[in-house]
Order: structure tokens, then C-alpha cells, then sequence
């Protein structure tokens, strides 16, 4: 993943994997097979881990010394609070079929929504 950090640049290849998390969940939330949410969701994890990654190397960079500690432990508290927040949604959402739309769906969407919000969020200075 250094190799696309190099090339695109950090801010770039974080919006670049945020944006192909948010388009890969969305499209799972839309499969109907085992074998097809399994490959996207392949592409999922790959996509996810490059991005922690690409954040902590894109924020060391852009973020002034004095303040790294207390940016970087924001950051660790939004990851950390995805999980509790997840399981959560989950446990709302998966019994129930909100307009006709299973609940494990509608979190696959919300998790998608999420992360094109924050592929457009860091957009060029």
C-alpha cells in the first residue's frame, strides 16, 4: 500500500480506499450470495486496512508536533467507538426489515454512507 501512498499521495490514497470501502459495502449490501458478500467483503478488508495505515502516516505528516498526541488519540477514540456503535446498529437493525430492506443491509449502507462521507470530507487544500 506505500507504493499507492507514494504515488497518489497519502491524502489522496486515503480518499481513494475510503472511497472503494464506501463503494464495496454498498454493492455488498446488494448481494444475494454467500460466495459474491464473501469476494466484496475480501475487498472490504483490504480496503479498511489500508486505510488505517494510510491515516496514521497522513496525519503524522500534517499534524504539528505539539499536537499529534491528542489528534492521534481522537482518532483511536472514533475507531474504538465504531465497534460498540456497529454492534449496536446491529442489534436494531438485523431482526427488522425497514421498508421492505433487511436490517443487515441497512447496516452495510450506513457503514458505506459513512465512509463516502469521509472520502469527500478530505478533499483538497
Amino acid at each position: 500500500m506505500g507504493e499507492v501512498a507514494d504515488r497518489w499521495g497519502r491524502r489522496g490514497a486515503f480518499r481513494g480506499f475510503a472511497f472503494c470501502y464506501a463503494v464495496a459495502t454498498i454493492v455488498m449490501a446488494m448481494q444475494n450470495s454467500a460466495v459474491a458478500i464473501d469476494a466484496v467483503r475480501l475487498i472490504d478488508a483490504i480496503a479498511i486496512g489500508a486505510q488505517l495505515i494510510t491515516l496514521d502516516t497522513y496525519a503524522s505528516e500534517i499534524v504539528p508536533r505539539n499536537l499529534r498526541g491528542r489528534v492521534f488519540a481522537l482518532s483511536f477514540a472514533i475507531i474504538q467507538t465504531a465497534v460498540p456503535v456497529l454492534a449496536l446498529l446491529g442489534w436494531l437493525l438485523v431482526p427488522r426489515a425497514p421498508l421492505h430492506v433487511r436490517g443487515w443491509r441497512w447496516v452495510m449502507l450506513i457503514g458505506g454512507a459513512g465512509s463516502f462521507a469521509v472520502s469527500v470530507s478530505f478533499r483538497s487544500p
